[in-house]
């Protein structure tokens, strides 16, 4: 069952009202206890009339599954109807029935939930069903069959929905590169490809009863629920921690992303940070919430108000998720100007933040959500719905909060929030504009178009054209970056990266500015140092631009990358400014051990070798940097023989290498001078190296070069390094306990690759971590099996398909592969030739890649 559920209290028309917020049957408080076994009860009696109603929710949903089983919550919220270790799928049917029972459930990103509403004389009954099913599903294999093809049809219903693609769309924009991107579904391919046991293995793993919690509402007597409760789930004693994620990290750019489909109006979605449930800023935003859907509010007179914009509904939505909440402005209209409809919005909110409500509006907003919650009482079933969220997110103690949480809320409090939230808010923005220029055609995959070639001036391009998306995306690869830097000028690149968007010769840094959001354009150049793990794109062999506009303009964005790569201003002004963000990135660097530790492996590792310095450079390096030096690098380091472009786009590639001849074509052609990059050869016997840096732990990077790599060797090499990492995190983290963190890369590059082992772990395991690291290496070379084989390629494959969805990634692996010498449909083949891989490949590869002979030892902690 998937629905959305409406967030009803922000949907509340507006009644002034001055009654005074008195006592209310809502300010009865609910009783919680847990059963030993770890599972939360909630209890709210109510004897009005003879029914219960029970709403058990279960930490499982999207933001505990990985990419590979995504939709695994709900596939299993249908696979718990189908049969327990008593009750068959039909018997459960059955007795639901004959007791006049009503047994649903619902999956939403944070959690699942079971709805069970019975008449009180068959409570019992009705427990009795719902503990079977939560503690002994079965999972027969032809209910399974079946449910996979329910959920498709499921998901192809949803499909045919504009609002639900909207929302599919908006999702993967509003919390790019966090489970909440996915969606709740799943995916078709996955639904169909999910073992059995994989499936069992997550239900083992989510359902138990310390990871639940059961709201019981209706006419019960305390003492007898208790007891029968205790019969049936308690006597499921087993219990553990459920494995926790850490709380996603949502970047808001403050920049609108487009798509268009067959619609018949515009759909427009701000989304925002917004207070925590149930912190003291929550209630009194749940207040403004309300006083910004009234049709008065400045939201609505404002969209209303012009004429061009043609709104048809607007209203904002709060929604709350394990860490964060956010609110979302949602509109539809009759106009395509999105940068219009999302500008009128913002400057909205701003003029909220701005004009409060007297006290008496506040009050009559507070009476009108105190008593909604009365209202929702007396519909049991229903008040389950809207009290799932809460009580999933915040726990039990929410249910005793929210009205005495409302009724403190005063006009000041509304106005300190709608200031914090709502003035000049960081946002994200996806719109959906009706197909114009590509009418609505229907589908199918195909195969993609590749056209590749090199311009007289030496500049190669490549481009990928199919039909999957809307999106054009350029990423240019820059070659032999650290080879290519002079004497002294370490980080120069970083440098001439960071002051490309600060003007063209034609345009200084706002004009530049806004003619690249006036396309919705992205332009990334560099990685994000704050964010964990986005870094694998920042490498010493070469640097990049990457760029993403909407096919609809593809010619004013190949025309803008053309003024910001070959005609920066490159200015004074702006240089000191860079310098001073790199110095401070430096020191930085310098006071990280895990960082230090990891530049002091390369050092050593690529002794004598351009890549064995730092991509940032030294504070002595970048303040030597000038305008005159960075105008004399940027006209080598640029030059069109040293460049390689990859582009995917929907535009029919006749027509973008047209446009790309008429753009780029004219540059003067040549090759950077001094940029030979020779294949640097691996280190004999073992080479330890340290550097003291105050900290609590010792960072530790083991690993060496293996020389003379082809495109052959890349598969095997990737098998034994997964295994080595995988082996890794079981013994020292998992069995030895002595690293939070432990794992082995691979990084691969012309002709050779290296392979580097990290862990973090304290002083008192240092010598323990070192003989760890090695014997797990010595193991590695003889004992690789089938399953291990067999067991990467399954959690492999995911990922390796999630970074690859993207156009953008798509055009960084064309490049990347292409510039390595694999070529660039490299890629095309890599998932279906690591199926057939062999161990014996594997073993090979396993001996060529590391020893525990020889290779550099580098480690940053606290000195002795």
């Amino acid at each position: 069952m998937r629905e959305k559920m409406p967030l009803i209290l922000c949907l509340t028309i507006v009644l002034i009202a001055s009654a005074p917020l008195g006592s209310t049957s809502s300010d009865t408080q609910f009783t919680s206890y847990s059963i030993h076994n770890g599972m939360q009860i909630v209890l709210r009696s109510n004897h009005s009339s003879p029914m219960v109603a029970c709403l058990l929710t279960v930490d499982a949903g999207t933001y505990v599954e990985s990419p590979e089983i995504s939709g695994t919550s709900h596939l299993l919220e249908h696979l718990l109807f189908d049969g327990t270790e008593r009750f068959s799928r039909q018997e459960i049917t059955e007795r639901m029935r004959s007791i006049g029972g009503y047994l649903n459930a619902f999956t939403r990103k944070d959690y699942t939930t079971f709805i069970l509403l019975v008449p009180s004389e068959h409570l019992e009954e009705g427990v009795e069903v719902l503990a079977e099913m939560l503690f002994h599903s079965i999972f027969p294999q032809d209910e399974l069959v079946k449910e996979r093809k329910v959920v498709v049809e499921e998901i192809n219903k949803d499909e045919d929905s504009i609002q639900y693609r909207f929302e599919k769309f908006a999702a993967k924009i509003f919390y790019a590169g966090t489970p909440y991107a996915r969606p709740i579904l799943g995916e078709k391919n996955i639904i169909n490809s999910i073992r059995r046991e994989e499936i069992i293995d997550y239900y083992k793993a989510r359902f138990f009863p310390s990871n639940m919690r059961a709201l019981f509402v209706g006419d019960f007597r305390e003492g007898e629920i208790k007891r029968m409760l205790d019969r049936h789930f308690g006597v499921e004693r087993y219990t553990r921690s459920a494995v926790q994620k850490e709380t996603p990290v949502i970047i808001r750019e403050n920049r609108i992303h487009q798509t268009s489909m067959n619609a018949e109006k515009t759909y427009v979605g701000i989304n925002i940070a917004a207070p925590p449930l149930g912190s003291n800023e929550y209630y009194a935003f749940e207040v403004l919430c309300t006083l910004i859907n009234s049709p008065t509010s400045e939201l609505n007179k404002r969209l209303k108000a012009d004429p061009k914009i043609g709104l048809i509904s607007a209203f904002i939505s709060y929604d709350h998720h394990r860490g964060f909440s956010a609110a979302t402005i949602e509109l539809t209209a009759k106009s395509e100007n999105v940068e219009r409809i999302v500008d009128t919005a913002l400057r909205a909110l701003n003029a909220v933040s701005k004009h409060i409500p007297s006290d008496d509006t506040i009050d009559g907003v507070k009476v009108s959500l105190v008593t909604e919650e009365i209202y929702n009482e007396e519909k049991y079933h229903y008040y389950g719905l809207y009290k799932a969220q809460g009580m999933a997110i915040r726990g039990v103690e929410f249910l005793n909060e929210k009205v005495p949480g409302l009724k403190k809320v005063k006009r000041s409090d509304v106005k300190r929030v709608a200031k914090q939230y709502l003035k000049n808010p960081d946002y994200s923005a996806a719109a959906l504009i009706p197909e114009s220029e590509f009418a609505s055609i229907e589908k199918h995959p195909i195969a993609p178009l590749y056209r590749d070639w090199t311009m007289a001036n030496g500049m190669r391009f490549i481009v990928k054209h199919n039909e999957d998306s809307r999106v054009f995306a350029a990423h240019f690869l820059f070659e032999n970056r650290l080879a290519c830097e002079p004497s002294g000028k370490q980080g120069i690149v970083e440098v001439l990266s960071r002051a490309l968007l600060t003007g063209t010769m034609t345009m200084d840094e706002e004009a530049l500015e806004r003619a690249l959001r006036s396309i919705g354009a992205k332009v990334e150049y560099t990685d994000n140092p704050y964010i964990p793990y986005d870094d694998y794109r920042t490498r010493g062999d070469y640097s990049f631009l990457r760029f993403e506009t909407v096919d609809d303009y593809y010619e004013k964005g190949l025309a803008l990358l053309n003024e910001i790569v070959f005609n920066p201003a490159l200015q004074g002004e702006h240089l000191e400014q860079i310098k001073e963000e790199l110095k401070s990135l430096i020191a930085q660097r310098d006071m990280t051990p895990s960082k230090l530790g990891r530049q002091l492996f390369l050092q050593r590792l690529f002794q004598g070798h351009p890549s064995g310095q730092d991509v940032l450079g030294s504070v002595e390096s970048i303040e030597s940097v000038t305008i005159e030096d960075l105008k004399d690098f940027h006209s080598r380091y640029f030059s069109p023989e040293n460049i390689i472009v990859t582009i995917a786009t929907s535009v029919d590639p006749d027509r973008v290498q047209s446009k790309i001849e008429e753009i780029f074509g004219n540059l003067p052609g040549g090759r950077a001078d001094g940029c030979s990059y020779p294949v640097p050869k691996p280190v004999r016997g073992i080479v330890e190296v340290t550097a003291p840096v105050e900290s609590a732990q010792n960072y530790i990077y083991v690993g060496n070069l293996i020389p003379d790599v082809t495109k052959d060797d890349v598969i095997p090499l990737t098998v034994a390094n997964g295994v080595l990492s995988s082996r890794l995190g079981e013994e020292l983290r998992e069995k030895r306990g002595l690293a939070y963190s432990v794992g082995s890369s691979i990084y691969f590059g012309k002709d050779y690759a290296y392979i580097v082992i990290s862990m973090g772990t304290g002083g008192q395991h240092l010598e323990e971590a070192k003989r760890g690291l090695l014997e797990i290496v010595g193991q590695l070379r003889d004992e690789i099996t089938e399953d291990d084989v067999a067991s990467f390629r399954s959690s492999y494959s995911g990922r390796a398909l999630m970074r690859r969805l993207a156009r953008i990634n798509q055009t960084y692996y064309m490049g990347l592969n292409e510039f390595r010498g694999f070529g660039y449909r490299f890629d095309e083949t890599f998932l279906e030739n690591l199926k057939t891989v062999t161990v014996d490949e594997v073993n090979r590869a396993a001996r060529r890649c590391i020893s525990a002979e020889d290779g550099v030892i580098a480690i940053a902690g606290p000195a002795e």
